[in-house]
């Protein structure tokens, strides 16, 4: 009886939770930001570009540098055909939805895993994950990436990786 309560109340809340995903809306804002990005200067559009499609590596975060000993070194990849990004602190993947246009990148929630690594640096994971919250402008280049808070504090320093 129990067993049988159980799993009906399980199945009810998975319905329940998967009905609350939230829609992206299209909003005056958004039609707003893409009339700016459509209307940029060929400089802006090819920062944007520098952005998108490349495989950056942390080198700093808050103003700390990232050692090259360090083996596995927190990482971003922005996907342009899906507007998602994907990622490691150095030991958990991490991914989620992102919107950029020449100087602004917000970052959606992002969804990471939560394995137990003995090798890495628990502080670099930490503040990575921390410091990707702050982030809210940028500034790219086919070489490197920095990554601001909005009062435009450089929060991360990234290499494209070679």
């Amino acid at each position: 009886m129990i067993k049988t309560w159980l799993t009906g109340t399980c199945l009810c809340a998975s319905v329940l939770f998967t009905g609350c995903a939230v829609t992206p809306s299209t909003s005056s804002t958004d039609s707003t930001t893409k009339t700016a990005v459509t209307s940029s200067s060929s400089a802006n559009a090819s920062t944007a570009n520098a952005l998108l499609d490349r495989n950056w590596t942390a080198t700093e975060i808050n103003g700390f540098q990232i050692s090259t000993q360090v083996a596995n070194k927190p990482s971003l990849k922005f996907d342009s055909k899906t507007q998602r990004f994907s990622g490691t602190d150095g030991c958990n993947r991490m991914m989620g939805s992102f919107k950029a246009d020449a100087e602004s990148l917000q970052l959606g929630a992002a969804a990471s895993t939560k394995m137990m690594c003995l090798n890495t640096d628990q502080n670099i994971s930490v503040q990575y994950q921390q410091a990707l919250t702050n982030v809210s402008r940028y500034r790219a280049s086919p070489e490197h990436l920095i990554l601001m808070d909005q009062s435009g504090r450089i929060v991360m320093a990234l290499d494209a990786s070679k």
